[in-house]
């Protein structure tokens, strides 16, 4: 009965018809896309300048992931290996990329190698990316394989007549690797009826692929909380609830707050792309931005205002548009504003779908009636200024990152040395607390001074606020190889407002590194609240 219905040579000759069928596009997909992954993020690859949280993750935290409901996520990290590889994370994620890439082309119809050359970098090199890589990097590879499984979720849902279906159990599969790229999905369904719609389609030839694509989203939502319930049952690691990265926000909000929330969320989007996080000055990406989006939208109204396209398809079409910024945004108001650039991957969708509405414009084969400007040749143009300007801001970030790590290792040595010359000191039986921020590493650098805003690139010092000692014990352990015996948690955030510390001097001053009871204190600076 199996053999009859599943038979791995069936299987076999599929995949082997398909990659027949697609093998120049597939190999365009990769080339491209590894051009600008190497290009772009070679340094972090071939480097380990662990700061942020990817410190205490240079050894997979799996059951940190289990709490925040990332149910498939410690599966997955379990095949590909606990130990954070940077180079094979970067290697496994530019291979998810091409993958999701060659997805797009296959779910808009996109053939041309210069459309190919700029989704590849789009979705390659952006502020997402770039923070991913910088402070996350042990989630590089997951996060792009949770983007994939999204973009896959509606190229089977398009292309197959049960594809709701299968793409129900890719869409369950990604939310359960992270959350928020359930907007990519989303964004593509409503692009691709948006789409549909300036071909001249019916609004009613499109109802039954509008209940499927909710069905699928259902039946994932569903396949995810049954996922939910399982990893309980076999680990008995509650999800985490009512704090920050908490799955139920959405629940403890009134319908006054969601509205709130919503309208948030359109500020959030606008912001995000007019104060758009580069190394660039700020009034060269905001004209950089206008241009942009004045073409997109001149190439929309030259689409929309088309004989074929009738009154209530070009309403649907406005309204859609105006959907847009909102479902790209959607984490936003299901964690009611607490979201941050790793969570936003669907915003540069906007540029693909800039690319394709302006290509779409002046196809004059297809759209013959249509009085068209040819804008697609200064569109590439900017849209390459803008992936350049993401390079640039790439490197940047990257080497800001690799200075401020030799930078704390090297304090933190000091610091070391100070610690094991203290009298009754013991390595591994004293207990430690470190308190304050260091007043010793210059608060920032000038010429990095926009690249402060990208997430996880906050601070010149690699220990960072959340999780702080947990961050300072793997900083110890895994980078300085010292056995230092730091204090629990509760003590821990106890002695950061400790009465008798504050009256300490600040590390390098005589007597910044002394006992308080039996715990040695270092105190590295005035801010208890770092």
């Amino acid at each position: 009965m199996i053999k009859r219905f599943f038979s791995i040579d069936k299987v076999h000759q599929f995949l082997q018809n398909k990659f027949t069928a697609n093998r120049e596009i597939l190999l365009v997909c990769i080339l491209y896309t590894f051009l600008f992954g190497l290009v772009t993020h070679s340094f972090m690859a071939l480097n380990s300048s662990f700061s942020h949280d990817s410190l205490p993750e240079l050894f997979a935290a799996n059951e940190w992931k289990l709490k925040l409901g990332r149910v498939f996520a410690p599966i997955y990290i379990q095949v590909r290996g606990e130990i954070t590889l940077p180079w094979l994370i970067v290697l496994l994620g530019l291979v998810y990329n091409s993958l999701s890439v060659f997805l797009l082309t296959k779910i808009f119809n996109i053939k041309s190698r210069c459309m190919i050359f700029f989704i590849s970098g789009i979705l390659t090199v952006n502020v997402s990316s770039i923070a991913l890589i910088s402070s996350f990097i042990h989630e590089f590879d997951n996060y792009m394989l949770s983007i994939l499984l999204s973009i896959l979720s509606v190229y089977l849902w398009k292309h197959y007549e049960k594809g709701y279906l299968y793409g129900a159990v890719s869409l369950g599969f990604s939310i359960g690797i992270y959350q928020a790229y359930i907007s990519v999905a989303i964004s593509l369904i409503v692009f691709y009826f948006l789409l549909e719609l300036l071909e001249g389609k019916k609004v009613s030839s499109l109802v039954k692929r509008g209940i499927t694509s909710i069905v699928m989203f259902v039946f994932g939502g569903v396949l995810y909380y049954l996922s939910l319930k399982v990893a309980f049952l076999l680990t008995g690691i509650p999800v985490r609830t009512g704090a920050y990265n908490s799955l139920d926000t959405i629940f403890h909000m009134s319908f006054v707050e969601i509205l709130y929330t919503t309208v948030r969320a359109y500020v959030n989007m606008i912001r995000n792309i007019i104060f758009y996080k580069s190394i660039a000055p700020r009034l060269i990406m905001f004209a950089l931005q206008i241009i942009l989006f004045t073409f997109g939208a001149i190439s929309f109204l030259q689409l929309l205002l088309r004989e074929r396209v009738k009154t209530r398809e070009k309403l649907l079409s406005c309204f859609l548009v105006l959907l847009l910024p909102l479902v790209m945004n959607i984490i936003f108001i299901l964690t009611k504003g607490s979201v941050h650039d790793l969570m936003l991957f669907a915003h540069w969708f906007v540029y693909i779908f800039l690319i394709i509405i302006c290509r779409m414009a002046v196809d004059r084969e297809k759209h013959h009636d249509l009085k068209f400007f040819n804008l697609q040749p200064a569109v590439m143009m900017f849209t390459f200024l803008l992936l350049w300007i993401n390079i640039v801001t790439g490197h940047s970030v990257y080497l800001k990152k690799d200075l401020e790590h030799k930078a704390s290792i090297s304090l933190l040595t000091r610091v070391l040395y100070q610690i094991e010359m203290q009298d009754n000191y013991v390595t591994g039986e004293t207990p430690v607390v470190f308190v304050g921020e260091p007043t010793t590493l210059l608060p920032k650098q000038n010429k990095f001074s926009p690249l402060y805003e990208i997430e996880g690139n906050q601070k010149t010092f690699i220990i960072t606020r959340w999780g702080k000692r947990w961050k300072t014990q793997s900083t110890f352990h895994y980078l300085l190889n010292n056995p230092i015996l730091l204090v629990e948690e509760e003590q821990w955030d106890a002695m950061q407002k400790d009465s008798t510390i504050e009256k300490m001097p600040i590390y390098p001053e005589k007597g910044s590194i002394a006992f308080v009871g039996d715990v040695l204190v270092v105190k590295l600076g005035e801010s208890l609240d770092n």
